[in-house]
Protein backbone atom coordinates (compact mmCIF):
# COMPACT_ATOMS: atom_id res chain seq x y z
CA UNK A 1 0.00 0.00 0.00
CA UNK A 2 1.19 3.54 -0.76
CA UNK A 3 2.50 5.43 2.25
CA UNK A 4 -0.41 7.34 3.80
CA UNK A 5 -0.13 10.19 6.24
CA UNK A 6 -2.53 12.55 7.93
CA UNK A 7 -3.64 15.47 5.79
CA UNK A 8 -4.65 18.97 6.83
CA UNK A 9 -8.40 19.13 7.52
CA UNK A 10 -8.99 22.24 5.40
CA UNK A 11 -12.00 23.16 3.28
CA UNK A 12 -10.35 22.83 -0.12
CA UNK A 13 -12.59 20.36 -1.94
CA UNK A 14 -10.15 19.97 -4.80
CA UNK A 15 -7.41 18.82 -2.44
CA UNK A 16 -9.78 16.50 -0.60
CA UNK A 17 -10.86 14.73 -3.77
CA UNK A 18 -7.29 14.57 -5.04
CA UNK A 19 -6.47 12.74 -1.80
CA UNK A 20 -9.21 10.12 -2.15
CA UNK A 21 -9.34 9.78 -5.96
CA UNK A 22 -7.33 6.55 -5.81
CA UNK A 23 -10.03 4.95 -3.62
CA UNK A 24 -13.13 6.55 -5.14
CA UNK A 25 -14.22 3.82 -7.57
CA UNK A 26 -13.50 1.12 -5.01
CA UNK A 27 -15.71 2.84 -2.41
CA UNK A 28 -18.62 3.36 -4.79
CA UNK A 29 -18.36 0.20 -6.87
CA UNK A 30 -21.92 -0.77 -5.89
CA UNK A 31 -23.51 2.61 -6.56
CA UNK A 32 -26.41 2.43 -9.04
CA UNK A 33 -24.93 4.67 -11.74
CA UNK A 34 -26.88 2.95 -14.55
CA UNK A 35 -30.18 3.28 -12.68
CA UNK A 36 -29.52 6.95 -11.91
CA UNK A 37 -28.76 7.59 -15.57
CA UNK A 38 -32.05 5.95 -16.61
CA UNK A 39 -33.88 8.31 -14.29
CA UNK A 40 -32.25 11.30 -15.99
CA UNK A 41 -33.29 10.13 -19.42
CA UNK A 42 -36.98 10.35 -18.47
CA UNK A 43 -36.62 14.14 -18.39
CA UNK A 44 -34.35 14.58 -21.39
CA UNK A 45 -35.55 14.88 -24.98
CA UNK A 46 -32.57 14.06 -27.20
CA UNK A 47 -32.40 15.88 -30.53
CA UNK A 48 -33.91 13.94 -33.39
CA UNK A 49 -31.32 15.44 -35.75
CA UNK A 50 -28.26 14.56 -33.68
CA UNK A 51 -26.82 14.24 -30.19
CA UNK A 52 -27.92 16.77 -27.59
CA UNK A 53 -25.18 18.76 -25.88
CA UNK A 54 -24.84 17.90 -22.20
CA UNK A 55 -22.85 19.77 -19.55
CA UNK A 56 -21.81 17.60 -16.59
CA UNK A 57 -20.78 19.51 -13.46
CA UNK A 58 -18.62 17.71 -10.91
CA UNK A 59 -18.12 14.65 -13.11
CA UNK A 60 -15.72 12.91 -10.72
CA UNK A 61 -14.14 9.77 -12.13
CA UNK A 62 -16.65 9.59 -14.98
CA UNK A 63 -19.04 6.91 -13.74
CA UNK A 64 -22.21 8.68 -14.87
CA UNK A 65 -20.42 9.79 -18.03
CA UNK A 66 -19.88 6.17 -19.03
CA UNK A 67 -23.64 5.62 -19.33
CA UNK A 68 -24.28 8.89 -21.20
CA UNK A 69 -21.38 9.35 -23.60
CA UNK A 70 -22.80 7.23 -26.43
CA UNK A 71 -26.04 9.21 -26.57
CA UNK A 72 -24.90 12.77 -25.87
CA UNK A 73 -22.15 15.18 -26.82
CA UNK A 74 -20.69 15.78 -23.35
CA UNK A 75 -18.53 18.47 -21.81
CA UNK A 76 -17.57 17.59 -18.23
CA UNK A 77 -16.24 19.94 -15.56
CA UNK A 78 -14.29 18.55 -12.59
CA UNK A 79 -12.00 20.50 -10.20
CA UNK A 80 -9.93 17.52 -8.98
CA UNK A 81 -7.11 16.75 -11.42
CA UNK A 82 -6.70 13.27 -9.95
CA UNK A 83 -10.37 12.57 -10.64
CA UNK A 84 -9.95 13.92 -14.18
CA UNK A 85 -6.98 11.63 -14.80
CA UNK A 86 -9.05 8.59 -13.81
CA UNK A 87 -12.05 9.69 -15.90
CA UNK A 88 -9.89 10.19 -19.01
CA UNK A 89 -8.80 6.56 -18.83
CA UNK A 90 -12.35 5.27 -19.22
CA UNK A 91 -14.33 7.96 -21.10
CA UNK A 92 -13.95 9.76 -24.43
CA UNK A 93 -15.46 13.15 -23.62
CA UNK A 94 -14.07 16.65 -23.21
CA UNK A 95 -13.18 17.18 -19.51
CA UNK A 96 -12.32 20.64 -18.18
CA UNK A 97 -10.26 20.71 -14.98
CA UNK A 98 -11.99 23.57 -13.16
CA UNK A 99 -14.82 24.57 -10.89
CA UNK A 100 -17.92 25.49 -12.87
CA UNK A 101 -17.87 29.23 -12.07
CA UNK A 102 -14.31 29.53 -13.44
CA UNK A 103 -14.60 27.10 -16.35
CA UNK A 104 -14.01 28.22 -19.94
CA UNK A 105 -16.87 26.45 -21.67
CA UNK A 106 -17.35 25.81 -25.40
CA UNK A 107 -19.20 28.50 -27.37
CA UNK A 108 -22.30 26.43 -28.06
CA UNK A 109 -25.31 26.37 -25.74
CA UNK A 110 -26.20 23.15 -23.93
CA UNK A 111 -29.50 21.27 -24.02
CA UNK A 112 -28.95 19.77 -20.56
CA UNK A 113 -26.81 20.47 -17.50
CA UNK A 114 -26.49 17.82 -14.79
CA UNK A 115 -24.95 18.01 -11.33
CA UNK A 116 -25.24 14.68 -9.53
CA UNK A 117 -24.16 12.92 -6.33
CA UNK A 118 -24.77 16.03 -4.21
CA UNK A 119 -22.02 18.03 -5.92
CA UNK A 120 -24.03 21.23 -5.46
CA UNK A 121 -23.80 20.81 -1.67
CA UNK A 122 -20.03 21.24 -1.81
CA UNK A 123 -20.54 24.84 -2.92
CA UNK A 124 -20.87 26.27 0.58
CA UNK A 125 -19.92 29.87 -0.25
CA UNK A 126 -22.95 31.95 -1.28
CA UNK A 127 -21.04 34.10 -3.74
CA UNK A 128 -19.50 31.07 -5.44
CA UNK A 129 -22.92 29.40 -5.57
CA UNK A 130 -24.49 32.47 -7.18
CA UNK A 131 -21.75 32.60 -9.81
CA UNK A 132 -22.04 28.86 -10.45
CA UNK A 133 -25.79 29.02 -11.04
CA UNK A 134 -25.30 32.04 -13.31
CA UNK A 135 -22.78 30.13 -15.45
CA UNK A 136 -25.07 27.10 -15.63
CA UNK A 137 -28.08 29.17 -16.65
CA UNK A 138 -26.12 31.17 -19.23
CA UNK A 139 -24.77 27.93 -20.72
CA UNK A 140 -28.26 26.51 -21.36
CA UNK A 141 -30.44 26.96 -24.42
CA UNK A 142 -33.95 28.31 -23.97
CA UNK A 143 -35.96 25.33 -22.70
CA UNK A 144 -32.80 23.54 -21.60
CA UNK A 145 -32.92 21.41 -18.45
CA UNK A 146 -30.84 21.66 -15.29
CA UNK A 147 -31.01 18.37 -13.37
CA UNK A 148 -29.39 17.88 -9.96
CA UNK A 149 -29.71 16.23 -6.58
CA UNK A 150 -29.10 17.78 -3.18
CA UNK A 151 -29.14 17.24 0.55
CA UNK A 152 -32.51 18.37 1.92
CA UNK A 153 -32.26 20.74 4.90
CA UNK A 154 -35.49 19.63 6.66
CA UNK A 155 -34.52 15.96 6.31
CA UNK A 156 -30.93 16.51 7.45
CA UNK A 157 -32.09 18.33 10.58
CA UNK A 158 -35.00 16.03 11.42
CA UNK A 159 -33.06 12.79 10.90
CA UNK A 160 -29.75 14.11 12.16
CA UNK A 161 -26.38 12.96 10.84
CA UNK A 162 -24.78 9.79 12.18
CA UNK A 163 -21.37 8.17 11.96
CA UNK A 164 -20.96 5.47 9.33
CA UNK A 165 -18.31 2.95 8.39
CA UNK A 166 -17.82 1.50 4.92
CA UNK A 167 -15.45 -1.40 4.25
CA UNK A 168 -14.07 -1.83 0.75
CA UNK A 169 -11.22 -3.52 -1.10
CA UNK A 170 -8.63 -1.51 -2.99
CA UNK A 171 -5.89 -3.24 -4.98
CA UNK A 172 -6.33 -6.37 -2.89
CA UNK A 173 -6.11 -4.48 0.40
CA UNK A 174 -9.11 -4.32 2.73
CA UNK A 175 -9.81 -0.69 3.68
CA UNK A 176 -12.19 1.12 6.00
CA UNK A 177 -13.70 4.59 5.62
CA UNK A 178 -15.31 6.08 8.72
CA UNK A 179 -17.39 9.25 8.44
CA UNK A 180 -18.13 11.41 11.47
CA UNK A 181 -20.50 14.34 10.74
CA UNK A 182 -21.13 17.46 12.79
CA UNK A 183 -23.73 20.18 12.11
CA UNK A 184 -22.90 23.87 12.45
CA UNK A 185 -26.48 25.12 12.83
CA UNK A 186 -25.64 28.83 12.66
CA UNK A 187 -23.89 28.42 9.30
CA UNK A 188 -26.09 25.56 8.02
CA UNK A 189 -22.94 23.55 7.26
CA UNK A 190 -22.33 19.86 7.87
CA UNK A 191 -18.68 19.07 8.43
CA UNK A 192 -17.94 15.42 7.72
CA UNK A 193 -14.66 14.03 9.00
CA UNK A 194 -13.49 11.09 6.86
CA UNK A 195 -10.91 8.61 8.11
CA UNK A 196 -9.36 6.13 5.66
CA UNK A 197 -7.27 3.27 7.01
CA UNK A 198 -6.35 -0.37 6.45
CA UNK A 199 -8.62 -2.84 8.26
CA UNK A 200 -5.87 -5.25 9.21
CA UNK A 201 -2.57 -3.48 9.69
CA UNK A 202 -0.06 -3.14 12.49
CA UNK A 203 0.72 0.34 11.15
CA UNK A 204 -1.37 3.36 12.19
CA UNK A 205 -1.18 5.07 8.80
CA UNK A 206 -4.35 6.82 7.69
CA UNK A 207 -5.85 9.77 5.88
CA UNK A 208 -8.01 12.19 7.83
CA UNK A 209 -9.82 15.07 6.16
CA UNK A 210 -12.93 17.21 6.51
CA UNK A 211 -15.54 17.75 3.80
CA UNK A 212 -17.94 20.69 4.24
CA UNK A 213 -21.49 20.35 2.86
CA UNK A 214 -24.36 22.81 2.67
CA UNK A 215 -27.90 21.36 2.48
CA UNK A 216 -30.74 23.24 0.78
CA UNK A 217 -34.47 23.53 1.33
CA UNK A 218 -36.73 23.61 -1.73
CA UNK A 219 -37.70 27.31 -1.23
CA UNK A 220 -34.05 28.31 -0.78
CA UNK A 221 -32.73 26.64 -3.91
CA UNK A 222 -35.83 27.54 -5.97
CA UNK A 223 -35.56 31.23 -5.15
CA UNK A 224 -31.92 31.24 -6.18
CA UNK A 225 -32.51 29.40 -9.44
CA UNK A 226 -35.53 31.52 -10.37
CA UNK A 227 -33.28 34.61 -10.21
CA UNK A 228 -31.37 33.00 -13.07
CA UNK A 229 -34.39 32.10 -15.23
CA UNK A 230 -34.47 28.47 -14.04
CA UNK A 231 -38.02 27.34 -13.30
CA UNK A 232 -38.84 24.20 -11.25
CA UNK A 233 -40.43 21.27 -13.08
CA UNK A 234 -39.84 18.35 -10.69
CA UNK A 235 -38.98 17.92 -7.00
CA UNK A 236 -38.89 14.32 -5.78
CA UNK A 237 -37.21 12.12 -3.25
CA UNK A 238 -34.71 9.56 -4.50
CA UNK A 239 -37.49 6.98 -4.90
CA UNK A 240 -39.31 9.31 -7.36
CA UNK A 241 -42.03 9.99 -4.79
CA UNK A 242 -43.29 13.19 -3.20
CA UNK A 243 -40.68 14.83 -0.98
CA UNK A 244 -41.25 14.67 2.78
CA UNK A 245 -39.51 15.87 5.95
CA UNK A 246 -38.10 12.35 6.34
CA UNK A 247 -36.12 12.57 3.09
CA UNK A 248 -32.41 13.26 3.46
CA UNK A 249 -31.99 14.31 -0.17
CA UNK A 250 -33.99 15.23 -3.25
CA UNK A 251 -33.88 15.13 -7.05
CA UNK A 252 -34.83 18.21 -9.09
CA UNK A 253 -35.42 19.25 -12.69
CA UNK A 254 -35.47 22.92 -13.72
CA UNK A 255 -36.05 24.48 -17.13
CA UNK A 256 -34.45 27.59 -18.62
CA UNK A 257 -37.11 30.19 -19.42
CA UNK A 258 -35.95 33.72 -20.16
Amino acid sequence: MTQIKKKDTGTDNQRNFDNIAQYYDSIYNKKEYAEETERLLKYIDNNSDGKSHLLEIGSGTGNHTLFLQNDFSITSVEPSMKMVETARLKTNVNIINSTIEKATLPDQKFDIAICLFHVINYITDSEQLEKSISVISNSLKEGGKFIFDSWHTPGVYSIGPSSRTVTFEHNGVKMRRTSKPNIDIEKNIIEVKFIFEQVESSESQKIEEIHRMRPFSIPEISNLLKKHQLIPIVHQNQSSNKLTLADWDFFSVYEKRS
